[in-house]
């Protein structure tokens, strides 16, 4: 029987990209791949990324849709906690899929899914097959949330995972957060404790899973992995998971599968073409967060008085609201060095040799891209795990500047514009972008023939085959 994997994404672009590219691997090694989305990502995917999706390139992956459990008028695009919601109802959906499945002769032999969503790891129990769990943030934030589960069991943080906005947390071999920052304090204080409820379940169902697999290199991590409380399951470092070809910067636009849920903007990369060795600053502010008005037109105004060759992306809904609030008269003034796009081909724009530095919300897929490709960072993050990435990356790591710092008020155009200059201009910049470069080749030796995350994920590869026939022993396969 042939190996099948249903892999199950967390409902954002954050979530779905990297699951699809572990996804890529798997079917470029015979394995059946079954990809679920909720029905409306399903659309804008498919709407999005026409002759850059899996059947278009002949990989063995079929993507799904199901039913969100939603009224038609709720907000899936950047809620987060509608999202939690939609994770925490798609149980019964995906039974009825794998009903289907089975009926048509497809049995699934493993379920990928991500850390979050809890009912697969249920589902799985019920029709006898294991569970993998996909954890895309880093594992600085798989860390934090291990002791933050157990910190409120013991209580060492208050049982809801609350502390006070200004309560410094801090944890062994991970930078302190003010209560504020930390990644479930996402909403009002029920909200807040119910993702921290679903994040302490989704650790309780890591160590119940045959795997987690963590998306980046263990090198880097390695201080906060060997701290994580000993009840915990330690995650197998297998990323970052991106194509070979864009690792080695000879991709094009032309052979990339894309899941994206905007349509990509590939014309930025002619006038990529156009400018100089790494004098273009990337900004992108990623597919989540908004700002207020107000910040945005400090921020455009502040990538002006910069004066440096910008390419901004600019989505839509940046601003929480149906089109952008740019400065009067700024396309006009700005036309020869700003190109404003609503969406990016990312990977593409960072493995760029015209861009030199990348203003971030600090995502970390954002931040394995950069740095993957060698790109510095001006840090400047806007919610959930954001803040976490933005310490580990800038203050431990050394691979960027911050922007501000970090709390919750108002830059001023005066303010982007010195940090801008700063990094693309100024000695800090140049360590910066030494240190990015340092850590892109740790990641190249780690990905490539014979590193650490190329020998575990094969390791995995090898794994999910025997799912189809005799069971394995995990230690032997990593060890293979």
């Amino acid at each position: 029987m042939q190996p099948h994997a249903l892999l199950v994404p967390f409902p954002e672009t954050g979530h779905i990209n990297p699951l699809m590219q572990l996804a890529r691997h798997l079917a470029s090694h015979g394995i059946l791949i079954t990809f679920v989305n909720t029905r409306y990502n399903h659309e804008r995917i498919l709407q999005s990324n026409a002759g850059r999706l899996p059947a278009d390139l002949g990989l063995p992956i079929r993507l799904v849709a199901i039913p969100d459990t939603l009224s038609d008028d709720i907000n899936r695009d950047n809620d987060i906690f509608n999202m939690n919601q939609i994770v925490k109802n798609v149980g019964p959906a995906l039974e009825n899929l794998i009903d289907e499945l089975a009926a048509a002769g497809d049995r699934i032999t493993c379920i990928i899914s991500d850390a979050l969503a809890l009912q697969t790891l249920e589902i799985c129990k019920k029709v006898g097959v294991p569970r993998v769990a996909f954890w895309p943030p880093s594992i600085s934030i798989y860390a934090l949330c291990c002791h933050s589960a157990y910190a409120a069991y013991n209580g060492s943080l208050p049982r809801n995972g609350i502390p006070r906005t200004d309560e410094m947390v801090t944890f062994p071999e991970l930078p302190s957060l003010p209560g504020w920052a930390l990644p479930w304090t996402i909403g009002d204080e029920v909200i807040n404790e119910h993702a921290f409820k679903l994040i302490s379940e989704s650790m309780t169902a890591c160590s119940e899973s045959d795997w987690i697999l963590g998306n980046f290199i263990r090198e880097l991590e390695a201080s906060a992995l060997s701290e994580i409380p000993p009840h915990f399951k330690h995650p197998t470092m297998v990323g970052p998971i991106l194509p070979v070809n864009v690792l080695q910067r000879t991709s094009t636009s032309e052979n990339m599968l894309t899941m994206s849920l905007w349509v990509e903007e590939d014309t930025c990369l002619h006038w990529l073409n156009a400018q100089k060795p790494k004098s273009v600053l990337y900004v992108s502010l990623g597919s989540v967060a908004t700002v207020k008005k107000d910040q945005l037109q400090e921020l455009a105004l502040g990538l002006e008085a910069a004066g440096l060759a910008t390419l901004w992306v600019v989505r839509e809904d940046l601003t929480g609201e149906k089109g952008t609030s740019l400065p009067e008269g700024f396309l006009q003034r700005t036309q020869e060095r700003i190109r404003i796009v609503s969406w990016s081909p990312q990977l593409l724009v960072l493995s760029h040799g015209a861009v030199g530095g990348f203003l971030t919300h600090c995502g970390w897929n954002s931040i394995i891209e950069a740095l993957s490709m060698g790109v510095p960072l001006l840090a400047w993050p806007q919610l959930g795990d954001q803040y976490m990435n933005a310490e580990v990356s800038v203050t431990k790591w050394g691979a960027g500047l911050k922007l501000n710092d970090f709390e919750k008020k108002l830059v001023r155009r005066e303010h982007v514009a010195i940090q801008v200059k700063k990094l693309m201009l100024e000695h800090a910049g140049e360590v910066a972008r030494s240190r990015a470069e340092e850590i892109r080749d740790q990641i190249l030796k780690a990905v490539g023939e014979g590193g650490s995350s190329y020998n575990n994920l094969q390791g995995f590869v090898r794994w999910v085959k025997h799912q189809a026939g005799p069971t394995i022993n995990i230690g032997s396969l990593l060890s293979a």
